[in-house]
């Protein structure tokens, strides 16, 4: 979460550790849905992926009118049925 950071590499960061859950993730993600910034949104959802506990977020990510925000909320949901 360093701004000194480029925000695409946080970005990447938060997308690649994924893999290995963490305890901070939640809390990450769940910062990046609620930011004004589209793409920390995408991000957002597309974490939601891999990371359970964001029904409502995907749910409401559905009806997203950002083509790729709505992808990312239709592979989440699809992963966790």
């Amino acid at each position: 979460m360093d701004v000194e950071v480029p925000k695409n590499v946080r970005r990447r960061i938060l997308e690649a550790s994924l893999r290995a859950p963490q305890d901070w993730h939640q809390d990450a993600i769940r910062a990046a849905y609620s930011s004004d910034d589209e793409d920390w949104n995408l991000t957002a959802v597309f974490s939601m992926r891999w990371v359970r506990g964001f029904d409502d977020q995907i749910l409401e990510a559905l009806d997203s009118d950002n083509q790729h925000v709505h992808y990312q909320a239709v592979l989440a949901a699809g992963n966790w049925g």
